[in-house]
């Protein structure tokens, strides 16, 4: 870590002095573990990646002192809040930067509700954890998706520091919560759907790119990540991180995959195994990609590498998640106007989750139980599945099933 006076217990959390000795040391040896895991992600290319959580600590550790600053806690809760938190430092690389942005916010958020409403942080009473909500909701306009975010973080923060999380928990509160979200959806804010990008797009893609594109390495590597997307049904972050190494070779001659997530719940951590599918076309594209940048493809090298504006790679480091949905938004434009697709389920640009929705529809449309589109998804509740098919033309359905007067 490059400064390390940044993370100093005494800038960040209010310590009593006979306390600060002992905070100090076990923040410095939390500070070396968490050095030890960003220099890990460097050592394989994941340079990006380090340094953004290293940007992170001191926002982290700056919401958690102001979190705490407007707590009224005993000195005990306060020595067990700060322990905590020092220890969440130490094992940061188990949230994604991701998670962490949002925790940060939720954290920050919460506060300045506290704070603006003459309240302490902890503990809160259940009417003013009701008001929380109708802040979020009404206040701040927040979507379904965006709502849930914050309420979860929120709890995660209040379990995460050993506090009191009763009123997060109440019947009441569970009610308000309910009711925001029915609310919601009666006023039609909920959070939009990705929208489609299906077979018969990624098709044309692959075509204008090979005609006017002439296959340079940034379009080989841009079909191929659209194949694999749609092929797994994996999200933008699940993608990036797939290697070669992860692949194993069916009895069909494709590829099959077992991912490991981790979901935390703010109280435990589980972990899930997913199977996932890769075509050989898809699996010979990324070598085709690999054999025209003239590098010699090793096991845990990404599947869809990162390049420069020019095409080339100096190292086979992976994407970032967030420049899946570029590259997919950038698709969505080559075939909306230069190919002059007229489909009018390409008024809405593309994102990383574009795939999962197209695939969704494709397989329902070609007659997929809903389980094996689970399967395929990775989800466990045939809900999802409904979600992603309801914009699916109704035209088609009735003119395969058309009854014969």
């Amino acid at each position: 870590m490059s400064n390390l006076a940044l993370y100093e217990p005494d800038s960040h959390l209010p310590l009593e002095k006979k306390d600060a000795t002992e905070y100090k040391i076990i923040l410095t040896d939390a500070i070396n573990r968490a050095k030890l895991s960003f220099d890990k992600l460097r050592s394989i290319g994941r340079d990006e990646l380090a340094t953004e959580y290293e940007e992170l600590v001191p926002k982290l550790m700056a919401a958690f002192s102001r979190f705490i600053a407007h707590a009224d806690l005993s000195e005990e809760q306060s020595k067990t809040s700060k322990i905590e938190i020092i220890y969440y430092i130490r094992f940061i690389t188990n949230d994604s930067p991701r998670t962490i942005k949002q925790f940060v916010h939720a954290i920050n958020k919460y506060t300045t509700f506290c704070i603006g409403n003459g309240n302490y942080t902890s503990p809160i009473s259940e009417f003013e954890a009701i008001r929380f909500i109708d802040y979020l909701a009404l206040e701040h306009d927040y979507k379904t998706n965006t709502l849930n975010s914050h309420v979860f973080f929120v709890r995660k923060l209040f379990r995460l520091l050993k506090l009191n999380d009763e009123h997060f928990r109440s019947t009441r509160y569970d009610t308000a919560f309910k009711n925001a979200r029915r609310n919601n959806e009666f006023y039609g804010k909920t959070t939009s759907k990705a929208s489609a990008m299906r077979f018969k797009h990624i098709k044309n893609i692959i075509k204008y790119l090979g005609r006017i594109k002439k296959n340079t390495n940034l379009e080989l590597r841009d079909c191929a990540l659209a194949c694999l997307a749609y092929d797994t049904m994996l999200r933008e972050s699940e993608i990036v991180r797939l290697t070669f190494a992860d692949l194993k070779k069916d009895h069909n001659g494709n590829y099959i995959a077992i991912l490991t997530s981790t979901k935390n719940t703010g109280e435990t951590k589980t972990k899930k195994q997913r199977m996932i599918w890769v075509s050989s076309a898809t699996f010979n594209r990324i070598n085709q990609l690999y054999a025209k940048l003239n590098l010699a493809i090793e096991a845990d090298f990404p599947l869809i590498p990162k390049l420069n504006r020019n095409g080339q790679i100096y190292q086979a480091v992976p994407l970032k998640a967030a420049t899946v949905s570029s590259i997919f938004t950038r698709m969505h434009g080559h075939l909306k106007t230069n190919y002059n697709y007229c489909d009018s389920s390409l008024a809405k640009a593309w994102t990383g989750h574009s795939c999962r929705v197209g695939r969704t529809e494709d397989l329902v449309e070609q007659g997929a139980s809903d389980i094996k589109i689970m399967q395929i998804g990775g989800w466990t509740k045939v809900d999802m599945v409904k979600r992603y098919s309801e914009n699916i033309d109704i035209s088609n359905i009735g003119n395969e099933y058309a009854p014969n007067y």
